[in-house]
């Protein structure tokens, strides 16, 4: 089964998931709230690059306590671009009269014989290595 949904995982794309998920009533909520830490999490990988290749251009990563050191001034200043950030980003949410739900477009899939059939060999393997060991 873990080898079934390890195959899933990586050939399926995190919006399509998000979109099944925001199909049923139970999980449409977390559903979104997965999709706006997505968007976050971009963000905040941009401010740490950004961060990484300015301490580098400093000379702040040439040996292993200057390293150290970098990696803890970057820490507390991204936290701190973070909670700035976030401000800003909330008056640009509230004044965009978001209502906290996020539409999902209606998305087809294409239901390959071929990808199922793999998937429950694999499914099929995995209990014939595990009765096997």
């Amino acid at each position: 089964n873990s080898s079934a949904l390890t195959f899933l995982i990586f050939t399926t794309p995190v919006d399509d998931f998000l979109y099944l998920m925001s199909r049923t009533i139970f999980l449409k909520e977390i559903a979104d709230l997965a999709k706006t830490m997505e968007c976050f999490i971009l963000l905040l990988e941009d401010e740490l690059s950004l961060m990484i290749l300015s301490a580098k251009a400093r000379g702040g990563f040439d040996g292993f306590l200057n390293g150290i050191r970098s990696c803890a001034k970057i820490a507390a200043l991204l936290l701190i671009d973070v909670l700035k950030r976030w401000k800003s980003i909330d008056e640009a949410i509230s004044s965009r009269c978001f209502s906290g739900k996020i539409p999902y477009s209606k998305r087809e899939f294409n239901r390959s014989g071929k990808r199922i059939i793999l998937i429950c060999l694999f499914a099929i393997l995995e209990v014939i290595l595990a009765v096997k060991f």
